[in-house]
C-alpha cells in the first residue's frame, strides 16, 4: 500500500506522485516512491482483447489512465512526497519531486530528499530522463513536506521566496517509541531547488506533526495586501491523541523581509489531527479540520475569519488634560493578541482641532 499521494498539473501534462510503494516484490514499505504521467483516453487496437472488431475495423476505446511510469527513485520508510514546479532565476521551470523519509536503519534521523526532473544530464547509464538529486535534508520522523512561496510585500517586483515546511512527527528509534518523543520541532526552509542551497528560517514546536498547510489570503482591492498563513496540523503529545493544532501569521521584519517569522495567531485543540485544509467557496473562507482515532474518522469545519483573532484596541488615557499637559496613550491592554505581543503599535491622527498637528 501507499502512504501518500499527490497530483501536478504541469503544462499540457498530468503527474501523480505514490509514496511508500513496496515495489518490487520482497522490498521494505516505503522504499520506492514512484510517478507516473497521465496518458489520454484514446480510440486503439486491442487485438489481445478482441476490441477490434476485424470485420468492421472500429478500434476500442481504452479510458484514460495514469499509465506510463517515470523512473523510481528510491527511499527509506518514505511516508509523505511532494510534487511540484519551480522557477529558476532565468525563468526555467523544472519538476521537483521532495520526499519525507521518516526513518532510516530503524532510527527515526531520517532526511528529505529534493530532486528534479531531467531530461539531459541523468547519471543512469541508457536513461536520458530521470530525477537528481539536488539537496538533502534532516528530518526526526517526517511525515510530510509542504513546498510553498512567499509573494513580496507591497507589490515589489522582487522575486517569490520558495520555503519548504517539513513535519516532523517522532523522535528516537523503532525499538523503543515513548510518549515524550513525539515533542519534537518541525522545520521550516528557505530552498533554492535550482542550486540545491538551503536556510533553516525556523524551528517551529510541534507535537506529533502529521502535515503543514500553507495559504495566501489576499484582500482582492486596488491595493491589494497579502497575508501568508501556515497551519500545522498536530497528531498528539505525550499524554494521547489530544494535541493543540496550531495556526501561524507570516510577520515581516522591522528592517527587512528577511527577518520576518511565523507567529502563533491560534490555537485549537484537536484528536489525532492529520491534516488543516484552507477551503473557500464564494460564500467566503472555511479551515476544514481532519481528525482520527482508531478506526473512527471526522472532519470539522471553521469559519476562517471567526478564528484568526482582530485585536480589539482599547487606550488608556488621562480623561481630563491641562493646557500644559502631555498627552499620554497606553494600548498594551488591547485584547484578542492571538498570542501576540502589541509591539510597534502605529499611531495615527484622524481627527483634530484647528492648530493641532500630530
Amino acid at each position: 500500500g501507499s502512504n501518500a499521494a499527490a497530483v501536478l498539473h504541469r503544462g499540457n501534462d498530468l503527474y501523480a506522485v505514490i509514496a511508500g510503494a513496496a515495489t518490487p516484490a520482497g522490498s521494505l514499505p516505503g522504499s520506492m516512491v514512484h510517478v507516473f504521467r497521465w496518458v489520454p483516453g484514446s480510440f486503439r487496437d486491442v487485438t489481445l482483447t478482441g476490441g477490434v472488431d476485424l470485420i468492421r475495423g472500429v478500434p476500442e476505446w481504452v479510458p484514460g489512465r495514469f499509465l506510463e511510469v517515470l523512473t523510481p527513485v528510491a527511499a527509506s520508510h518514505a511516508a509523505g512526497a511532494a510534487l511540484f514546479s519551480a522557477p529558476s532565476a532565468t525563468g526555467d521551470v523544472a519538476m521537483f519531486l521532495a520526499v519525507a523519509n521518516s526513518q532510516r536503519f530503524g532510527s527515526y534521523r531520517g532526511d528529505v530528499q529534493l530532486l528534479r526532473w531531467t531530461d539531459f544530464e541523468c547519471p543512469l547509464p541508457s536513461i536520458s530522463e530521470c530525477f537528481i538529486l539536488v539537496a538533502s535534508l534532516p528530518s526526526v520522523g517526517a511525515q510530510s513536506v509542504t513546498p510553498f512561496w512567499l509573494r513580496a510585500e507591497g507589490g515589489s517586483s522582487a522575486p517569490a521566496r520558495s520555503f519548504l515546511a517539513v513535519a516532523n512527527q517522532l523522535d528516537g528509534n523503532q525499538a523503543e517509541k515513548l510518549s515524550s518523543h513525539y515533542s519534537v520541532d518541525s522545520a521550516i526552509y528557505e530552498v533554492d531547488y535550482w542550486s540545491g542551497a538551503v536556510t533553516l528560517v525556523q524551528s517551529i514546536p510541534t507535537s506529533g506533526a502529521a502535515r503543514f498547510e500553507a495559504v495566501l489570503r489576499c484582500s482582492g482591492t486596488a491595493e491589494e495586501k497579502c497575508e501568508q498563513f501556515l497551519a500545522v496540523a498536530n497528531a498528539r503529545d505525550a499524554e494521547g491523541l489530544s494535541a493543540h493544532s496550531r495556526i501561524y501569521k507570516w510577520v515581516p521584519g522591522c528592517s527587512s523581509e528577511a527577518d520576518g517569522r511565523f507567529e502563533v495567531v491560534l490555537e485549537m485543540p484537536t484528536q489525532g489531527a492529520e491534516k488543516l485544509a484552507f477551503i473557500s467557496d464564494s460564500l467566503g473562507e472555511y479551515l476544514m479540520v481532519v481528525q482520527s482515532a482508531g478506526l473512527a474518522a471526522g472532519v470539522l469545519i471553521h469559519t476562517f475569519d471567526a478564528l484568526v483573532p482582530i485585536p480589539q484596541p482599547i487606550v488608556d488615557y488621562a480623561a481630563y488634560l491641562g493646557p500644559c499637559n502631555a498627552l499620554s496613550l497606553d494600548a498594551r491592554g488591547s485584547l484578542r493578541s492571538g498570542g501576540r505581543d502589541f509591539l510597534g503599535i502605529v499611531w495615527e491622527l484622524l481627527s483634530s482641532p484647528s492648530g493641532v498637528r500630530a
